[in-house]
């Protein structure tokens, strides 16, 4: 009893204290005509034709972006200067290519870079990478279900178990764990043994990670990134990294910043 009270507000009390937070937030009720605009994040396109491939996310806009997080690919080709972007969507085609800037705001949530691979890793992984995006079985209208998915971020999820070396989107990307059946036992991309019920509960744990998920809310210890898995709100470093006093000083106080899986 007292451990299924202790999960219980493990999961409660982060959401809560996450929505009340996002609520103060002006934008929070709005979604259409909001800035998906270019930020630069992501380096100039006609810079290079090195091959590169890109996982970024942002928190969505309304309510549940108090919660979640939009994820999509950004990838280049070998020999090539533009990026072509990829995102799951729930309205109009459901895959779109290149509806936005490759680096854009997501409804003026500012997007992060999960991970970046560049050159002949990248290479290597772009066409595994496109036969994922082709093969995706969500891809018909109608096949999009904001929770528990399929999502953009099943979507996603689905690419990076085909391109393993790609990581794993951020526990708050809700969807990422979509499954449309029940399953257990080892999970190879992952290097963990996991059981999943639709996404809905289970767990995963690896020789450096535990994950605890609830209603697609997942908490858990995360020791290679050194990080608490706070439901809700991202990975919470153990022990802060050392800055020196310049870094310290130049570095732009955000409240986002505790709130979100990775700095930008």
């Amino acid at each position: 009893m007292l451990v299924a009270a202790a999960l219980f507000l493990f999961f409660a009390l982060p959401v809560l204290i996450r929505l009340m937070w996002w609520c103060r937030r002006s934008q929070w009720a709005f979604w259409d005509g909001q800035d998906c605009s270019a930020t630069g994040l992501l380096p100039d396109a006609e810079s290079s034709s090195n091959a590169a491939i890109y996982i970024l996310s942002a928190r969505t806009s309304g309510l549940k972006g108090a919660l979640a997080r939009h994820s999509w690919i950004v990838i280049r080709k070998p020999g090539e200067r533009s990026y072509d972007r990829y995102d799951k969507m729930g309205w109009g085609e459901v895959i779109w290519k290149n509806g936005f800037p490759a680096d854009g705001l997501w409804f003026s949530n500012p997007p992060v870079v999960e991970r970046a691979v560049e050159g002949s890793v990248a290479a290597r992984l772009i066409p595994a990478v496109e036969a994922a995006i082709a093969s995706y079985p969500y891809a018909e209208q109608g096949n999009y279900c904001a929770w528990p998915g399929p999502n953009s971020n099943s979507f996603i999820a689905h690419i990076l178990r085909a391109a393993p070396e790609l990581g794993r989107l951020p526990i708050t990307a809700i969807g990422r764990d979509f499954h449309p059946r029940s399953i257990a036992g080892w999970h190879p991309a992952h290097r963990c043994f996991e059981i999943n019920l639709r996404g809905l509960l289970g767990f995963a744990i690896g020789l450096r990670f535990l994950e605890i998920r609830l209603l697609g809310l997942v908490g858990g210890i995360d020791l290679d990134r050194r990080s608490i898995l706070v439901p809700a709100v991202g990975a919470i470093p153990i022990a802060l990294p050392r800055v020196s006093a310049p870094q310290l000083l130049a570095r732009r106080e955000d409240a986002a910043e505790y709130f979100d899986s990775e700095p930008a």
